[in-house]
């Protein structure tokens, strides 16, 4: 039996998780900061969102603000002093706000493998946080160069940004409980999307959409986005079906986060 179709207006309505939003982009066309971001989020009436940083010194006390709606990715890089030990105690200092880290190997330049991360995976297993990571098809970050430490750390929540190689990221997504991927860049688009439903199913899916990469600027500022890849795109793709959007949306980051979402 077929689920059922949202209707346009409902869908303008529904709770949504934004797993990906970035704080520090070099490559950005207006102002980011956590304000402006987090008025960004605010205006699409997102539910929740996950901002990633990393210059926590001066951006974890802005969200702590408004952590009822916003959480703080730390993003920790290798080259610095505080790795891993430093930013560990950075994260179990301020669990209230922080939900977990994001990994970017490709631009910090390192190889994602055992030996740098192994520490970091038994820690979010442990300590129970999530790991997102940016996926490439390059030597730094193909999504099967995390399978070590998923087989040491099974039990890791890591959410494949990009999801890239995407056969390879749906692998992992099948054999690993906690593995997910949003549906950004190289993971974006209708043929994809259909796919990963195919392979490891709806409940495996987030909404992030590196927000504010590729939104409009006006003024010197980012304008809205969000409900228009929800609406134009992602509801097209999967036919207006409730379940499989509300999964998408809200229901799968509100697992991994433990998220209070009403419906």
């Amino acid at each position: 039996m077929k689920n059922r179709q949202m209707t346009p207006e409902e869908l303008k309505q529904i709770p949504f998780v934004e797993t990906h939003c970035h704080l520090d982009w070099e490559f950005a066309e207006a102002e980011v900061t956590p304000a402006s971001l987090m008025d960004l989020c605010d205006e699409e009436n997102a539910t929740y969102s996950l901002l990633i940083g990393a210059d926590p010194d001066t951006q974890i006390e802005a969200i702590r603000e408004r952590k009822e709606r916003f959480g703080y990715l730390l993003w920790p890089r290798p080259k610095d002093l505080r790795w891993w030990a430093g930013y560990e105690q950075i994260l179990l200092d301020n669990r209230d706000v922080i939900r977990g880290i994001k990994l970017h190997p490709h631009y910090d330049r390192y190889f994602a493998g055992l030996d740098l991360l192994e520490d970091v995976f038994a820690s979010a297993c442990n300590h129970d946080f999530v790991i997102a990571t940016h996926t490439m098809d390059d030597p730094t970050s193909r999504a099967e160069q995390f399978r070590p430490m998923l087989e040491k750390h099974p039990r890791t929540k890591l959410i494949l940004y990009h999801a890239t190689p995407f056969d390879d990221a749906l692998a992992l997504m099948k054999e690993f409980p906690n593995v997910y991927m949003d549906i950004s860049a190289g993971a974006f688009g209708e043929q994809a999307m259909l796919k990963a439903l195919d392979v490891v199913g709806q409940k495996k899916i987030l909404f992030g959409v590196d927000t504010p990469l590729g939104f409009p600027v006006r003024d010197g500022k980012y304008q809205h986005h969000l409900r228009d890849v929800i609406e134009k795109e992602i509801a097209l793709w999967v036919d207006y079906d409730e379940n499989i959007l509300r999964d998408i949306l809200y229901r799968n980051a509100a697992k991994l986060l433990n998220l209070n979402i009403s419906e």
